[in-house]
């Protein structure tokens, strides 16, 4: 159904207006759906509206999911990342290389050989997307999986993936890579997989 921009524009008001009501509930699995939901929603209507426009979205966005894949007898852990790259915005421009730290924390437990903790955490900062990876107009999704991290989905209880811009293999080595990356998005997860 087309709609005027009129329309849209309230449509993307009532939604705004739901995901911040949202944004304020007690952490929770149905919560993190329901807002991801109204985010891919919100892309969607920003697009429209920038078709009827003509006139591009001002800002750069991200949004992170996390799943576990069933392949074959094996599972995988799989970060996706969806850009959209506004041309008003500089903080990211498609293409530039990307850093990408996960950190996943697990509160009290017991393993199965009675080993108790009061905590524990994994996490990993890698090299996420350089080279010519960037393909198409404003949008792209990368991804990152492994085995490995289907076990960590599965079994922590909560997390953080982050994404930097890489300043290149130029600046040094990977340390100083690390230590002078710059950050341009952060999402939270209070329930894993």
């Amino acid at each position: 159904m087309a709609r005027s921009l009129e329309e849209l524009n309230e449509l993307i008001q009532k939604r705004e207006d739901r995901l911040a009501k949202r944004l304020a509930w007690e952490p929770s699995q149905r919560r993190e759906t329901l807002v991801r939901k109204l985010q891919n929603k919100l892309a969607r209507n920003y697009s429209q509206r920038d078709e009827l426009t003509g006139q591009l979205q001002p800002f750069d966005e991200f949004n992170i999911r996390l799943e576990v894949e069933e392949r074959g007898d094996q599972k995988f852990g799989m970060i996706y990342v969806d850009i959209f790259d506004s041309p008003l915005d500089d903080m990211f421009t498609g293409g530039d290389p990307l850093i990408l730290r996960s950190s996943f924390k697990d509160g009290p437990g017991m393993d199965e050989n009675g080993r108790t903790w009061s905590g524990r955490g994994r996490g990993s900062t890698s090299a996420f997307a350089n080279g010519d990876y960037w393909e198409g107009n404003n949008e792209q999704t990368l991804l990152m999986g492994s085995p490995q991290l289907a076990h960590t989905l599965e079994t922590f209880d909560t997390g953080t993936v982050t994404l930097f811009i890489d300043p290149g293999k130029e600046s040094g080595s990977w340390g100083d890579r690390k230590e002078n990356m710059h950050q341009i998005y952060s999402q939270d997860f209070y329930e894993l997989c």
